[in-house]
């Protein structure tokens, strides 16, 4: 619950709309596997059992590259990391 919380706290403070601890890990999957990762690596990372359900929530390429670093860059923590999109 704290999770969901303290998620709940950065949406708010970001000015978007809430996201689940389920739709961080989602797209956590998504930016893995749009970026050529392994896929029993990532399988290993969301913690399924089968790498049909790391596919099955994969959702490819929702926006372009740039508009992802441009997301990732106005977050304070993110804003100097070198991104590999």
């Amino acid at each position: 619950m704290q999770v969901r919380k303290r998620l709940y706290y950065i949406c708010k403070k970001l000015g978007i709309k809430k996201k689940s601890p389920h739709k961080l890990r989602k797209t956590y999957v998504s930016i893995l596997l749009d970026n050529g990762v392994d896929k029993r690596l990532v399988q290993d990372v969301a913690g399924h059992a089968q790498i049909s359900t790391s596919e099955r929530n994969y959702h490819r390429n929702r926006k372009s590259d740039q508009r992802k670093e441009a997301i990732l860059s106005d977050i304070p923590e993110f804003r100097n990391a070198k991104l590999m999109f």
